[in-house]
């Protein structure tokens, strides 16, 4: 994941030489009850919705802030 992360970050940088926005849009949800659901279907959507923001704020703003 962090690889995919590091890429597309440094894809950005050549391609365009700077990054002056970041929308953190993806993200899911796991339908269905609670008690029926398997627990790494949570783990799952948490790394997505949680530390894939996280990942992508930590790659991005080191550029934005020396821009």
């Amino acid at each position: 994941m962090q690889a995919s992360v590091a890429g597309a970050t440094a894809e950005v940088i050549r391609r365009f030489g700077r990054v002056d926005v970041l929308v953190n849009n993806a993200g899911y949800a796991v339908r269905g009850a609670v008690e029926d659901s398997r627990m790494n279907k949570f783990h799952e959507m948490f790394d997505v919705n949680v530390y894939g923001v996280m990942r992508m704020i930590r790659a991005v703003a080191p550029h934005m802030r020396q821009q």
